[in-house]
């Protein structure tokens, strides 16, 4: 703060008065605020994409195709649908999901 001051005083500048040409500006300093979230802009975005469980879907419905049998011969491992495949996205909803 005392930077600026002497800043402001080398160029004409007295406490209390206004800043700009015409002493028509501002009187007291901006205040600083600490920010604690760093979303940044966008933030609208940023919060969407912490809801978001992409990952999470995306095992579920892999896993809801998988048919684990155990048998007297071990375990066997099959797809219940061999047509149906799992769309990788991050999107909240997957393509083929809205199709059916």
């Amino acid at each position: 703060m005392d930077f600026a001051r002497k800043l402001l005083n080398k160029y004409g500048w007295k406490e209390g008065e206004g800043l700009g040409k015409h002493n028509n500006g501002i009187v007291k300093p901006l205040k600083a605020s600490m920010k604690f979230d760093n979303a940044g802009l966008g933030s609208d975005q940023a919060a969407s994409d912490f809801n978001n469980h992409w990952w999470e879907r995306v095992f579920n419905e892999a896993a809801e195709n998988v048919d684990v049998r155990t048998t007297k011969n071990g375990v066997s491992v099959d797809l219940k649908n061999k047509d149906e495949s799992v769309e990788i996205t991050t999107k909240e909803n997957s393509v083929k999901k809205l199709k059916k």
